[in-house]
């Protein structure tokens, strides 16, 4: 769980993962998007950790094979520190 906000995102190229969201590294599996222009929003990732050992997290603008344009910020909820 982290907070997003965005400003002006869009997906370039109108596919469905595009936008602000939390992912699995080289796979589709994804939270939902945030797209648009939002204040700070809760955004969750719930998950199968299957038969893996390890995962790597990313927090992106875009998605799997999607780009996406405009701004997102990221910050942990229960932190005040942010990354863009």
């Amino acid at each position: 769980t982290c907070m997003v906000k965005t400003q002006n995102v869009k997906n370039k190229n109108d596919q469905y993962y595009g936008g602000a969201q939390i992912a699995i590294k080289d796979t589709l599996e994804c939270s939902k998007s945030v797209t648009g222009t939002s204040d700070w929003t809760e955004l969750t990732f719930m998950f199968n950790s299957k038969n893996r050992d390890s995962i790597e997290l990313g927090f992106r603008l875009g998605g799997y094979n999607e780009m996406s344009i405009g701004e997102a910020w990221f910050k942990d909820r229960r932190r005040n520190t942010w990354f863009r």
